[in-house]
């Protein structure tokens, strides 16, 4: 018996009555017969959705390519949380004495980038260690991101989950990552990329740009579209620039790792980097500007020493740094 159809065939009944139907989590695009072929004899969710004047289908999902093709006009986007509903979360998870410096307090909030599953992890590790919002942010503070992710991996308790809904937030992010390469290669590729370099002010003119502009563009929206990256203004162009979660950029780093292809996608970012940054000139002053933090990132790597690229990037990163007056710096990188 197909349980999804015996559903679909009852609820589509005028005898079903009123009913609502919630599909939670629905972001794996390749569920609904999108971007992957039909594996045949496998039917696409969508096929299963009963029809009825008195029921309603409620859809949560984080990916926009999900959303639209169901849901057409109806689409609501929620808005990011809030700093002041973060604060209100955790005082609802935490015990007033654990908030009394509002300083560490909001902090905490800042570095957890005000992500509602981050927020209830962190209070449950508290709770269960009787540690204090300072201790967590230690942990986080640590220079070693194997660290952070142990943190991020740990599991924990939410009365307002089901009991087998315990996925720590490290786990959560890496079934999107999964997700999103399966269902587009570029955007996968991009995030990768872009966690090579700093995390924030991230300019477009760093991504790899020989591919069609669409492509580039819904690569960059499925990015956006599961809260991985956040545009700078409104304006889709060359010249945008995007910011990075702090959390997300080292949960993709470990995703990275796990796939022992960190050091190469290390590599790709030296070479795209070298490539598309200029010589310093004051043409393009603002432009290295942009790109100088995220060159220095690539330095520090460790990563393609034997690269001609990378002693390219120096000797820019050099010439910059005694352009805009520091040469100590430049003579430092010059010496490596």
């Amino acid at each position: 018996m197909d349980v999804k159809e015996t559903v679909r065939a009852h609820l589509s009944q005028d005898t079903a009555g009123e009913w609502l139907l919630i599909l939670d989590n629905a972001d794996d695009m390749t569920l609904w017969g999108r971007n992957s072929p039909t594996t045949p004899g496998v039917t696409p969710l969508t096929k299963y959705l009963p029809k009825s004047p008195s029921g309603s289908i409620l859809v949560t999902t984080r990916s926009r390519r999900v959303a639209a093709p169901i849901a057409g006009k109806h689409v609501i986007n929620l808005m990011e949380v809030t700093a002041e509903e973060a604060e209100q979360m955790l005082k609802s998870l935490l015990p007033e004495s654990s908030l009394a410096d509002r300083e560490e307090t909001e902090l905490l909030l800042e570095k957890l980038t005000y992500l509602p599953l981050a927020i209830v992890q962190a209070a449950s590790y508290i709770n269960e260690n009787d540690a204090s919002i300072n201790d967590y942010l230690e942990l986080l503070d640590s220079t070693q991101e194997d660290g952070v992710i142990a943190l991020l991996s740990e599991n924990f308790d939410d009365h307002g989950r089901y009991a087998i809904a315990t996925n720590p937030i490290a786990a959560t992010w890496l079934i999107s990552f999964e997700q999103i390469r399966k269902a587009h290669a570029l955007a996968a590729d991009y995030l990768a990329f872009m966690a090579c370099l700093g995390e924030k002010n991230i300019p477009r003119l760093l991504l790899p740009s020989d591919h069609e502009e669409k492509d580039i563009l819904e690569a960059i929206g499925t990015l956006k579209g599961y809260s991985f990256l956040r545009q700078q203004g409104n304006e889709n162009s060359p010249q945008s620039l995007y910011d990075m979660h702090r959390l997300v950029r080292l949960a993709t780093r470990n995703w990275l790792k796990k796939e022992n292809s960190l050091s190469k996608s290390t590599e790709i970012a030296i070479r795209q980097t070298a490539h598309a940054v200029p010589y310093v000139h004051w043409e393009t002053k603002d432009t290295w500007l942009l790109c100088m933090p995220h060159a220095q990132t690539l330095r520090d790597s460790g990563f393609g020493e034997n690269l001609a690229e990378r002693y390219e990037l120096l000797l820019k990163v050099g010439i910059c740094f005694d352009w805009t007056g520091k040469p100590t710096e430049a003579v430092e990188i010059f010496g490596r």
